[in-house]
């Protein structure tokens, strides 16, 4: 840890001198045309020698010190700048740079008569041109960004609507490995670096249902990192606490669409305007639907609520309540399908057995 330390202290020394050196650099050069200017009006007045070895002493003194000041808070305004970049979208970069480029190619244009001229104006009359243009094509290129994005917007659009962002509940849960595998989930799974930590948060706990929910979840990502569908993103909010909320966040500025189980988190997203895929509701959709009348046969594991009655389970996991079916607790029987509801948790089958059930009873 300390040998880390005292490389990073070591590296930011180096860049702090680095800028001071270039500073330097620029007051030297700053030095030199002051007095080249002074030289040529009032060369009678002074002694040549001493006056450029006081010049420079003076510029570069300054420099170092400015130098000096400019690179201790370098790290601060770099941080500074980062963060008001990320504010800024990377397509209205691209907007502004293209304004500029449009203003810049016009100034050019109009100013080809000043270049070419020998007139004593034509130079600061071609700064005057070029900063008016440029800025203005910056200026319009702003104001007119939604437009402009929208050129260049669609593609990538498309691209990040088939973003996928696992949530910590989905990856626990495992199914979303086999919906890629099968091809049912498609674009990029991506993995942002805070759900990771509360990953790493359940593998560490002391608790052992949390730990093993934990395991299970590494167990998972590997598995979808070992088949290349997955991509960790670590990209972070600071200033957010709560990880749904982070989620959200994140969802919404990449325009992705949030993976989970959690149904608090798929209303929440719902009213946010964030798509939202719950690997619950994808598991009810798929379940087979039965109609009264049809036949199926089931094991009845337990008895049910009413007096007499029986459950058991189809394949999928659909709860199938046997009217008279308590005394079939652990064989197989035939059912015949009398009605069905659905509820907050799936649907619920209601069955009774079916004349053969007698038969295989005994």
């Amino acid at each position: 840890m300390e040998l880390t330390l005292s490389f990073w202290r070591d590296e930011v020394d180096m860049y702090r001198e680095l800028i001071r050196l270039i500073i330097i650099f620029f007051f030297v050069l700053l030095c030199y045309l002051i007095y080249s200017f002074l030289a040529s009006q009032f060369e009678k007045f002074y002694s040549p020698i001493i006056s450029y070895v006081l010049f420079v002493l003076f510029f570069v003194g300054l420099g170092y010190l400015i130098g000096g000041y400019v690179g201790h808070h370098a790290d601060r305004m770099a941080s500074f700048l980062e963060q008001s970049l990320e504010k800024i979208p990377a397509i209205d970069f691209i907007v502004l740079i293209f304004g500029l480029m449009v203003g810049l190619l016009v100034a050019s244009l109009i100013s080809l008569p000043l270049f070419i001229s020998s007139f004593s104006f034509s130079y600061p009359l071609i700064f005057l041109i070029f900063f008016f243009f440029g800025s203005g094509g910056v200026f319009i290129a702003w104001r007119k960004r939604s437009e402009l994005r929208g050129l260049v917007d669609d593609e990538q659009a498309i691209a990040k609507s088939s973003v996928k962002i696992l949530d910590t509940s989905a990856v626990v849960d495992g199914r979303v490995a086999d919906l890629k595998e099968i091809g049912i989930l498609e674009g990029e799974l991506v993995l942002p670096s805070f759900v990771l930590s509360e990953i790493h948060s359940l593998v560490d706990s002391s608790d052992d249902l949390r730990r093993a929910r934990g395991r299970r979840a590494i167990e998972i990502l590997e598995r979808l990192k070992s088949g290349g569908e997955l991509r960790i993103e670590e990209k972070d909010y600071p200033q957010i606490k709560n990880v749904d909320d982070k989620l959200l966040s994140l969802a919404a500025e990449i325009k992705g669409t949030i993976i989970t189980t959690d149904y608090g988190l798929s209303k929440v997203a719902s009213l946010s305007g964030v798509k939202v895929l719950n690997l619950n509701e994808i598991a009810v959709a798929l379940k087979q639907v039965f109609l009264p009348g049809e036949r199926v046969k089931i094991t009845v594991v337990k008895e049910g609520k009413e007096r007499g009655q029986g459950a058991g389970y189809l394949e999928d996991g659909t709860l199938v309540v046997v009217e008279d079916g308590r005394r079939f607790i652990g064989k197989e029987i035939e059912v015949v399908v009398t009605g069905l509801i659905q509820t907050s948790s799936g649907k619920i089958i209601f069955a009774k057995p079916t004349e053969g059930s007698e038969w295989l009873e005994r």
